[in-house]
């Protein structure tokens, strides 16, 4: 079903993009290159640009009543510096596609190619090439877009690469998939004075120890328990380097994860009274404000036994987890809108981790991402 010709086509277009990555907001160059690529392997019935940014849709439409199937993959790569010895390594300094979506986004190019072969018999089939998947911001501007609101969708996939796990074995679980996450940035505001006179100062310098100190101590249920909770302070700053002047400003950054939204509410609400009792406590005002938001990735129950049922057809092997990844996604966005399902392949169980700087998408995957797709459309619209 997949020659071996144009296998060798998906693997230089991943390779073409793994050495031009761009970042989330923007991937305009990536979108061309996808769209020259799928409009000379395949004749969808529209190509959609723009969407949310630089994203675009490929719409496949039988012309006969039916449900309406998305799948969607992400277009954005990451600000850390390749470090391998690759042939097609990053050209680019400080940008690499260490999360695999060079190859996510060629197996979905590589889709269109199969659904043009085989024409559809009912319903349509929309290819979701999304922009800023990394900021948690993608989704929310494609789900918000006008243009994208004229494709009723009924069901909506999505798939990610895993390392960790064996190669090729599909990994699922109902309900719950991944956390929801988000940024929070505490800023402390006193007032600054020359460093010759700290007294005239109220300098938040203790308080943001105390901050960090009381952040670490929060307690975090185990990820066993469906009311886990964790916050991980990653940056804090105290004023500016002036050895002049006593800072009279500070700011403390943190992750707030959890299973589901209501916790990381609860999480976000209980670290806001927390620093606000320090900052009432050492006399300064405090902000807050949030960035990388997401939430949690709610599989429905019937789109799981989609995926299940196509991965046997398959011939693929499964494993069913037992409590949801610690990392976030914003595909939860879509499932919060559409009966859906995202779902894993892995990579490998001793292949480098997601945003390692050893990291490479396994070419491999290409040709396994592309069957359970295939079979997964084929199976619900015939």
């Amino acid at each position: 079903m997949i020659s071996q010709s144009f296998l060798s086509d998906l693997i230089d277009l991943r390779r073409e993009i793994h050495r031009h990555p761009e970042l989330s907001n923007e991937e305009q160059v990536t979108a061309e290159r996808l769209i020259r690529f799928i409009s000379a392997h395949s004749k969808p019935s529209q190509i959609v640009q723009n969407i949310g940014g630089h994203g675009f849709l490929v719409v496949f439409d039988s012309g006969q009543p039916g449900i309406t199937v998305a799948i969607r993959t992400e277009l954005d790569a990451l600000p850390i510096h390749e470090k391998t010895d690759l042939p097609y390594k990053s050209e680019i300094t400080g940008i690499s596609h260490h999360c695999g979506h060079d190859g996510q986004m060629t197996i979905l190019a590589g889709l269109a190619h199969l659904i043009a072969q085989q024409p559809l018999k009912s319903g349509k089939v929309i290819l979701i090439f999304q922009p800023a998947e990394e900021t948690g911001e993608g989704a929310r501007r494609v789900l918000a877009d006008t243009n994208f609101s004229q494709f009723p969708i009924d069901l909506i996939f999505g798939f990610h690469n895993l390392p960790g796990f064996p190669f090729g074995k599909v990994i699922i679980k109902d309900r719950t998939f991944s956390a929801a996450s988000c940024g929070m940035i505490a800023t402390l505001t006193g007032h600054p004075s020359h460093a010759s006179h700290p007294e005239s100062a109220v300098s938040p310098a203790l308080a943001m120890a105390e901050t960090i100190q009381a952040l670490n101590a929060v307690h975090h249920a185990p990820d066993s328990s469906e009311d886990f909770t964790l916050l991980t302070v990653i940056h804090a700053r105290l004023g500016e380097v002036a050895f002049g002047t006593t800072p009279g400003d500070a700011v403390v950054m943190a992750t707030l994860r959890a299973y589901t939204d209501n916790r990381l509410n609860f999480l976000k609400s209980e670290t806001v009274r927390l620093i606000q009792g320090i900052s009432e406590k050492h006399h300064l005002a405090c902000e807050f404000s949030y960035r990388d938001v997401f939430p949690s990735c709610i599989n429905q129950t019937d789109a799981i036994r989609q995926v299940r049922n196509a991965a046997k057809s398959c011939g693929m092997e499964i494993t069913e987890l037992e409590k949801p990844f610690r990392w976030s996604e914003d595909f939860g966005y879509f499932t919060s809108r559409f009966p859906g399902a995202y779902f894993g392949i892995g990579a490998g169980k001793n292949h480098p981790d997601l945003h390692d700087a050893a990291y490479d998408f396994p070419d491999g995957l290409i040709e396994l991402g592309l069957t359970i797709l295939h079979q997964l459309i084929a199976s619900i619209l015939g």
